[in-house]
C-alpha cells in the first residue's frame, strides 16, 4: 500500500513488538514516523494531532498499550489504568472507547481473573491485530457499498463529481479509508470525474493530508476548495453528484458527529440537492446514546486557532474540532455490512440494522433542491443542462411527462458545433430535446476569440421571421420549444432520426428525389417571402438592420473571401494569379455585404450541408443553425449548399472514382435548382438567373477555402493517402477557378463542373 498511516511488527519470541506512526502534522512536507514505545506516547500522538482520524486513533491506542505492555511486562491492574488514560486522549471519537471497552471486559472475564503479565499482553495483543486487519477489511468493503450506492443513484452515470471534508482515507485507518474509501473504490472502476476537497479548518486535514492522498493516487480533477466556497463550488461544477464524509460517532438515531465543518457541508447539499452520505463502520455506531444531543463535543485549545489565523493574541475563541449533522440531512449511512437508509419517514434505525443488515430500507430517490432551478448564466454543461431543462418543464409538456425530475435526464454534449456549447438530453424512454447555448466567444477558438452572445437570439429570430412570412415553410423547420433572450440558450426539437446532409453526402450519396425537392422548396419559399422586390420598402429596410449581424458577417469576409487567398500558400497562387477569378471574388465580396440593393432576401447565410438534417426513408428535411443570419444576396444560401455537393462529388472522385456517385450528385443537383426556380417562380426569371450565376460564385469561394484549409471540421477529401490528398485538394481549387470563372453560364458551368469529374 503506498501510502501508510503506521508501521507495526508483532515481533516475535526473540524480538518485541514495535510500533510508529507517521507523524501527519508534517504531512505532505515531509513523511516523518513517531516511534511508540508506551502508552503515553500513544497518548501524546492522539491528543496532539499527530495522528487522526476515528479507526486510526482506536489502532494506536490498542497497538500502543500492547508495545508499552510487551516491555513492562506489567499486570492487569497496570493495563486498565493505561487503558482509561488512553479514554482522555481524545473525548469524541467512538472507536477509542468502543475498543477500550472491549479490552477492559475481555480483561475482567473469568478467564482472566488471575492473569499472568504474559497473558494480559496476549489478551491485548490478540485484540489489537484483530482490530488491524479488521480494520482494513472492513474499510475495502464499505468502499465498495459506497460505490454501489452513488452508482444505483445515477444508474446513467459514468463518471461521478464528488465533495468531501477532512481525511478519511488511508492515513485515517488502517488502509484504504472510509469515506475516501469510496472515492477510492469509484476510482478503481474509473468512474470518478472530480474530487472536490474541503480545506477542513483550522488544522486544514483536507489540505494537507486528502490533497495528499488525493495528489498521491491521481485522482482526476482533484481540487482544494476553500470551506467556505462549498455552495459556489456546488454551483461552479454544475452537479456535484455527492458528499462523502467519515463519522466519529453516529448516535442510533443517525444523528454524526465528524470534523467540524460537515454540519455546514450538510446544510449546502440538502439546499442544493445533492446526496449526503456518511461513511462509518460499524465500530462507530454508537447504540448507547439516542442523538447528537448526547455527543460530547472536544473542543481545542484556543492558541490552536489564534495562531493557525493569525489572530490576536487576547481575543476570545469557540474551538470545536467537531460538529453534529443532524440525520435529517443524511442520505444513507455507509458501512461495511451495507448502507442504512431512513425509512419513509425519514429516520434511521442503527440498532435494527445491526441486527439484521438486510433490513434497510430501499435507497431514497435523489433530493430535491430547495435551491431554484439553476439559469444558463454559467456555461452549460452535461451535469447542469438536465436541471436547466427541467426547469423548463412547462414550455415541453409533449416531450417530457409531469413526473420528470432532473436525475430522471440524462445530457450528451455535441461536439461537433464550432461556435456553440450543444446537448442532447433525454429521459429513459429516449424522449430527447436538444439544448444550444451562445458564449460570449467562438467555442472552437477559445475564450479570447471574443463573439457577440446575441447571436443565438438573432437564429431564433430567423425561424420566426420564415415563419411569419411564409408558414408554408414550417415542415423544414425544427420546433423551438423555449428560448432564454438573458442567458441566450434555447431549448429546440431534438432530430435524433436525421443525419447531417453532409454526412449522407460523403457516406452514401444517394437520395430520394424529396430531399433535393425540400430544400429547393424551402429555399424558394423563404428568398421570395423576404425579397426587397415583393415586401414593403420599410419592412425590408428593418430586416437590414435587424439581421445586419456584423460580428459574424465579418468572420464570414475574413475567413470566405479574404484570409484563404492571402495566406493560402502555393495552392493559392493558382487562384490570385487568375484576375478574374480574384475579380469575381470582389464581386462576391461586395454582394455579401449588401450592395446590391434590389436583388436582397433573408438568407440563412451558412446553408453550407452541415446545416441540413435529413431522414432520407421518411424524405425530412430540416434546416438548422442560420446564426449567421443577414439580409443579403439570396445566391449565398444556394452557394454554400452547391459547395457541399461540389465537395463531395470531388471526394468520390479521388476516393474511388465514383461515377455513379457522380451523376447522382449532378442530378440532385439539378433537382435541387428547378425546385428551387418553381418554388421562387414569382421573382422572375432574370432575379432567378442572376441568384443562380451568384449561388455558383459563392459556391466557388466556399469550394476554394475548403481545398486552401481554411474550413475547419468538413468532411470532405479527408484522406489517408497524403498524395492522394494533394492531388485531390489541386483538382479542388481548380475546379473553384473554373466555377467562378464561367459562372455567368448559370447552370451550364455547373454541368460543365460535374461532366469535367466523370
Amino acid at each position: 500500500m503506498s501510502l501508510l498511516s503506521l508501521i507495526y511488527d508483532g515481533g516475535d519470541a526473540s524480538t518485541l513488538p514495535t510500533l510508529s506512526v507517521l507523524d501527519q502534522r508534517k504531512v505532505p512536507h515531509a513523511k516523518e514516523f513517531i516511534p511508540i514505545k508506551s502508552s503515553e506516547d500513544a497518548h501524546s500522538v492522539i491528543k496532539n494531532m499527530n495522528v487522526r482520524g476515528a479507526p486510526l486513533i482506536a489502532l494506536v491506542a490498542l497497538l500502543g498499550l500492547t508495545v508499552d505492555l510487551a516491555s513492562t511486562q506489567q499486570n492487569k491492574d497496570y493495563a486498565l489504568e493505561k487503558i482509561e488514560f488512553l479514554k482522555t486522549s481524545r473525548p469524541t471519537a467512538v472507536n477509542l472507547f468502543n475498543a477500550m471497552e472491549e479490552l477492559t471486559s475481555s480483561l475482567n472475564s473469568p478467564f482472566c481473573s488471575t492473569p499472568k503479565p504474559a497473558d494480559v499482553l496476549a489478551v491485548t495483543k490478540a485484540m489489537a491485530e484483530r482490530y488491524l486487519a479488521e480494520d482494513l477489511a472492513a474499510n475495502k468493503a464499505l468502499g465498495d457499498f459506497g460505490a454501489a450506492a452513488v452508482k444505483s443513484m445515477y444508474p446513467n452515470t459514468d463518471k461521478f463529481n464528488i465533495m468531501t471534508i477532512c481525511n478519511t482515507g488511508s492515513l485515517a485507518t488502517a488502509g484504504h479509508g472510509t469515506a475516501l474509501g469510496i472515492i477510492r473504490s469509484l476510482h478503481s472502476t474509473s468512474s470518478v470525474e472530480s474530487v472536490g476537497i474541503l480545506e477542513t479548518r483550522p488544522y486544514n486535514q483536507g489540505a494537507r493530508l486528502t490533497a495528499f492522498e488525493a495528489v498521491e493516487e491521481k485522482w482526476p480533477n482533484s481540487t482544494l476548495i476553500v470551506d467556505s466556497a462549498t455552495p459556489s463550488y456546488i454551483q461552479k461544477i454544475g452537479q456535484v453528484h455527492c458528499a462523502v464524509v467519515g463519522a466519529d460517532r453516529v448516535a442510533k438515531n443517525g444523528d454524526t458527529a465528524n470534523k467540524i465543518g460537515t454540519y455546514h457541508l450538510a446544510l449546502h447539499c440538502k439546499f442544493m440537492g445533492v446526496p449526503f452520505y456518511v461513511a462509518s463502520p460499524t465500530t462507530t455506531l454508537d447504540t448507547n446514546i439516542e442523538s447528537g444531543d448526547s455527543i460530547i463535543i472536544e473542543e481545542r485549545p484556543a492558541d490552536e486557532l489564534r495562531q493557525a489565523s493569525n489572530a490576536p493574541p487576547t481575543i476570545d475563541t469557540w474551538n470545536p474540532a467537531f460538529d453534529v449533522t443532524p440525520a435529517a440531512l443524511i442520505t444513507g449511512i455507509v458501512t461495511e455490512k451495507g448502507v442504512i437508509y431512513p425509512d419513509s419517514e425519514g429516520k434511521f434505525d442503527v440498532i435494527k440494522f445491526l441486527a439484521d443488515p438486510s433490513s434497510t430500507p430501499a435507497s431514497p430517490p435523489l433530493p430535491t433542491p430547495l435551491l431554484p432551478p439553476p439559469s444558463a448564466s454559467a456555461f452549460l454543461t452535461t451535469s447542469t443542462v438536465p436541471s436547466y431543462v427541467y426547469s423548463n418543464l412547462s414550455a415541453l409538456t409533449e416531450v417530457f411527462p409531469p413526473s420528470t425530475t432532473p436525475s430522471s435526464l440524462t445530457a450528451e454534449e455535441i461536439n461537433g458545433g464550432n461556435l456553440n456549447y450543444a446537448f442532447v438530453v433525454k429521459n429513459s424512454d429516449s424522449n430527447s430535446v436538444f439544448v444550444k447555448q451562445a458564449p460570449d466567444f467562438v467555442k472552437c477558438l477559445g475564450k479570447e476569440a471574443k463573439l457577440h452572445k446575441e447571436r443565438m437570439e438573432l437564429e431564433v429570430k430567423t425561424f420566426e421571421t420564415w415563419l411569419e412570412t411564409s408558414p408554408a415553410c414550417s415542415p423544414y423547420l425544427p420546433k423551438i420549444y423555449n428560448f432564454d433572450v438573458d442567458t441566450e440558450t434555447f431549448i429546440m426539437e431534438f432530430l435524433g432520426d436525421c443525419e447531417m446532409l453532409e454526412h449522407r453526402l460523403i457516406t452514401s450519396p444517394t437520395f430520394t428525389p424529396a430531399i433535393a425537392a425540400g430544400l429547393g422548396e424551402f429555399m424558394g419559399l423563404t428568398h421570395s417571402a423576404t425579397h426587397v422586390s415583393k415586401i414593403e420598402f420599410g419592412v425590408a429596410a428593418d430586416y437590414f438592420v435587424k439581421f445586419k449581424n456584423e460580428a459574424l458577417r465579418g468572420l464570414q469576409l475574413e475567413y470566405v473571401f479574404t484570409k484563404a487567398f492571402a495566406e493560402g500558400g502555393e495552392k493559392a497562387k493558382v487562384l490570385s494569379e487568375s484576375p478574374k477569378f480574384m475579380e469575381g471574388v470582389a464581386e462576391m465580396k461586395r454582394l455579401y455585404v449588401g450592395k446590391q440593393a434590389d436583388n436582397l432576401a433573408l438568407c440563412h447565410g451558412d446553408l453550407h450541408p452541415g446545416s441540413v438534417m435529413i431522414n432520407n426513408d421518411s424524405s425530412k428535411v430540416k434546416i438548422i443553425d442560420p446564426e449567421f443570419a443577414i439580409y443579403g444576396p439570396p445566391g449565398l444560401d444556394l452557394g454554400s449548399l452547391l459547395s457541399g455537393v461540389i465537395l463531395a462529388t470531388l471526394h468520390h472522385k479521388y476516393l474511388s472514382n465514383d461515377i455513379t456517385a457522380i451523376k447522382g450528385l449532378k442530378a440532385f443537383v439539378t433537382d435541387f435548382i428547378a425546385n428551387y426556380r418553381k418554388s421562387a417562380a414569382a421573382l422572375g426569371h432574370s432575379v432567378l438567373d442572376k441568384i443562380v450565376s451568384d449561388g455558383i460564385g459563392f459556391c466557388s469561394c466556399e469550394v476554394a477555402r475548403t481545398a486552401l484549409g481554411f474550413a475547419g471540421g468538413r468532411l470532405w477529401l479527408q484522406f489517408d493517402d497524403a498524395e492522394l490528398k494533394e492531388m485531390a485538394l489541386a483538382a479542388t481549387v481548380l475546379c473553384a477557378r473554373k466555377l467562378m470563372n464561367e459562372r455567368e453560364n448559370g447552370m451550364a458551368a455547373l454541368e460543365a463542373a460535374f461532366d469535367g469529374l466523370l
